[in-house]
């Protein structure tokens, strides 16, 4: 019922113990354009039985939503829609968790889990799409740094369309880290397409990677040699399918 563009169902679970007792915890979402930043009309409801501390839940679930929801990006558009929910009935045998202890890690751990993984299924699932990108920055001067470069890769029409079309067009990937205002090394940057450094520190590698980008899932590293923060973020391409589930 909550579908809208989405083409398929997201749903994860998961069966875990905590004190020796079994715990679970399931999750389902929504979401398949606007999406970003953080959710935009995307919806998530996250249910479990563990035993936890109201307080305890609510950080649980920013701190995994901030590895995951907020860190996709499919069209860089965004709505009034977003919501990610964590119910829990308390209902588990473990002994209640009131501190941030081995079975609140144990806890923590599952939940990102199940929001990492429904948070991909959007992205798998984007409106149109043929391409899971995923976009690292590392060696940044500080994560809020690290994070705008990736963002601003991420949105990019002109890198998606670029990745639609099957090309390791680096210097569109480029023009995004010199205007996302971030400080990279005199020395300049690289960018790597899977394993391969297509641009070393001003200067463009020969390297073929065209078989590479015929894959459904694209790895582009961008470093910036300007300290030891990184950032992680996943996005689409482009498709003329996506304009046209739009132009409607």
């Amino acid at each position: 019922a909550i579908l809208t563009t989405d083409t398929k169902t997201k749903e994860v679970a998961y069966e875990f113990e905590i004190d020796g007792k079994e715990v679970h915890i399931g999750g389902m979402a929504k979401g398949a354009g606007m999406i970003s930043p953080c959710m935009a009309t995307m919806l998530s409801f996250i249910f479990t039985d563990v035993n936890v501390e109201r307080d305890l839940l609510c950080k649980a679930l920013k701190e995994a939503v901030d590895l995951s929801f907020n860190r996709i990006s499919v069209d860089g558009d965004t709505s009034t829609n977003d919501s990610c929910f964590l119910l829990s009935t308390c209902k588990g045998e473990n002994s209640k968790i009131k501190e941030e202890n081995e079975a609140y890690d144990i806890f923590l751990g599952v939940l990102k889990k199940v929001c990492m993984e429904l948070a991909l299924k959007i992205v798998e699932d984007g409106e149109g799409a043929t391409k899971v990108v995923k976009i690292v920055v590392d060696k940044a001067k500080n994560e809020e740094e690290a994070q705008r470069c990736a963002r601003a890769i991420a949105d990019s029409l002109l890198v998606k369309t670029a990745l639609f079309g099957e090309r390791a067009n680096w210097g569109r990937i480029a023009a995004c880290v010199g205007y996302s205002g971030v400080t990279f090394s005199k020395q300049g940057f690289s960018i790597s397409v899977g394993d391969k450094p297509v641009f070393d520190r001003g200067r463009e590698n020969k390297i073929d990677v065209s078989s590479y980008m015929k894959n459904k899932d694209i790895d582009i590293v961008v470093s910036l040699y300007s300290g030891n923060a990184s950032y992680t973020m996943w996005t689409t391409d482009l498709s003329y399918d996506y304009v046209k589930i739009n132009s409607i």
